[in-house]
Order: C-alpha cells, then structure tokens, then sequence
C-alpha cells in the first residue's frame, strides 16, 4: 500500500479523497490550516483511523513542511483559497496564498526521492475566459487555448492563480497529473455554492428569487469526483495529463436545477428570476472523454440521487436555523 500527503485535508474534496484512500488501505497523512475546513465529526471520524496522521500546517509558510516524512508515493495538492465570494472580496489573498503555498510544497516535493505522482486541483474556471471572449466547444475538452478574463477583474483572480499553479507544476519536472474539477457537489461542500444555497432558500421560502436561470451546468456528485481523482493519480497512462473531472451527462439550466431541488425536498417552488450574476459563464460542462479513455472511469450517480442525497445532509442544518 502507498503513502499519501493529501493538503487541503478538511476541505470538501480533499476529506473525501482522504477517507477513500485510508478504506482502500493507504497510510495518508493529511494537511490543513483549519482557516476554512471544517473540525466536524465526519473530520473527526477520518482521523481516528489508525493509519491517518494530521498535521496542522500553513503552506504559505516556506518552512511549514520541514517536520514531515520524505518517504510519499503520492501527493494531492487541493489547499487552496476559494469560493467566489471569497474570491471577489480579496483577488489579492487569492492570488498571494495559492502562489506562495504551491511555490512551497513543489520546492518541497522536489526534493523527495520516491514520488510517483504530484496530483494537483485545478479548475473549471480555467476555461472562462475563453468562453466569454471565443467560440468555445461545449462539452469543454481539456485542449481548449486558455485566456483569461481582465486581470482588473477580482473573479479573474481564482483562475490565474490555478494557471499559474498548472505552469509551476509542469516547469517542475515532477511525475504529475492535473485535475480541473467541474461543478462537484455533495454532503459538506460547504454553504457558499449554488446547490446547498438554493437548498436553503427553499426550505426558508418555497418561493424563490433565483440569479442566472437560464444558465447550464453540469454537476458531478461528490463519490463520482472522488472516483476519478484517485483513478487517474494511480494510472500510468495519465502522468503529464490535464484532465476534466465531472459528468459530462448531464447538462441541466439553473432553473430546471432548482426544480429538482424542489423535487428531492418534496416542495413545490416558485421561481422569480433574477439578472444573471457578473462573470459567471453562460454553459459549463466538461467532455470528460479523455479521463475515461486513459482510466475506463466515467460518472455514475445521476443528479437526482446526488441531489437526494445531498438535500437530506444539509436539511437538518437549515431546519435548526429556521
């Protein structure tokens, strides 16, 4: 069995990747600062396992990985400063953290002998910019010229630094692969994104005031994304690849989304639609092809379990509030 370094290790991804690994009998030492990640019981229960070994550490701090091992088969980069409130209120945080902690952990990985693989998140607002200013394939393939928006602007912010973080990463010369996440949804992704938001409003008011609604997305449930992350870090044919991950299913308008959501809540809504929200891409779906034609994984659970699923997790929270 490897020896894995997940960074980011409380976060929404990073815990679950973290906790399949440990089930399929990997030693996995796990990094997070705690700013943002979540101390919760399902955190609480992946450190139990015997061969799960936390560390709390800031990767901004150039010395901050000094006191680990040398010995990793495999490394998961997911720390990061994210979210698109966080990004549009400091662009300058985003930029500064996620370039000083990726500079730091590869100057660091560098230096160990032995890794097989350096897996590193990346995103699907990598693509935003050439969507907003070219004609742009939909599915998306990862081939696509990158360009990006102003760099005035603050959502500009999040996909330069992944850019930035993708270049640093291949300029390394480490053995890697580099995975753009696209729309990944499920239990504990937090309250700040569409699915858990639009949960809320309508467990407060059936009728909701919904930005954006003729907008499209696809969106890939939590265990699907788990599933392909770890798949193309354990595969040969995948070092030195940029892939999709997601589900290229199941492409579905904001407003189609929020009945469905009604749906898994068993309320019927009603829908006011608002002014599509500054910078948010008008389609988003990645063509994953070429993850399943390097590994033979593509998505399986429909949106309609995820969203079951994921409704059932966050309705005790918005009940307690109500």
């Amino acid at each position: 069995m490897s020896k894995v370094l997940v960074t980011g290790a409380a976060g929404f991804v990073g815990l679950q990747v973290s906790r399949r690994l440990l089930e399929e009998g990997h030693t996995v030492h796990l990094i997070d600062n705690l700013q943002r990640g979540v101390q919760d019981s399902e955190f609480t229960e992946v450190l139990a396992h015997d061969s799960a070994h936390f560390f709390e550490l800031d990767l901004t701090n150039p010395t901050a990985l000094n006191e680990l091992d040398r010995d990793f088969d495999q490394i998961y980069h997911f720390a990061a400063m994210l979210g698109v409130e966080r990004v549009l209120k400091a662009p300058y945080d985003v930029l500064t953290m996620n370039a000083s902690s990726m500079q730091n952990i590869l100057a660091w990985a560098r230096g160990l002998d032995g890794l097989k693989r350096f897996v590193f998140s990346s995103t699907s607002e990598i693509y935003a910019g050439t969507r907003s200013h070219y004609s742009i394939q939909v599915p998306t393939p990862e081939t696509v010229n990158i360009t990006l928006e102003s760099v005035e602007k603050p959502r500009t912010s999040y996909a330069l630094s992944k850019a930035y973080g993708e270049a640093l990463l291949h300029a390394s010369g480490l053995p890697l692969t580099i995975v753009r996440f696209h729309n990944v949804y499920g239990p504990r992704m937090g309250f700040d994104h569409v699915i858990p938001q639009i949960t809320g409003k309508i467990v407060d008011n059936p009728e909701v005031n919904v930005p954006s609604t003729d907008h499209t997305r696809a969106f890939c449930y939590i265990d699907d994304a788990v599933t392909q992350t770890i798949a193309v870090a354990n595969s040969e044919k995948t070092i030195g690849e940029t892939l999709n991950v997601g589900n290229s299913n199941e492409e579905i308008r904001i407003e189609d989304l929020v009945r469905k959501i009604g749906n898994a809540l068993k309320v019927e809504v009603t829908i006011h639609p608002e002014a599509a929200t500054e910078g948010s891409p008008d389609r988003r779906c990645p063509d994953t092809s070429k993850m399943t034609e390097l590994t033979g994984i593509k998505a399986q659970i429909g949106l309609g379990e995820g969203l079951e699923r994921t409704c059932a997790w966050y309705l005790p929270y918005y009940r307690k509030e109500a």
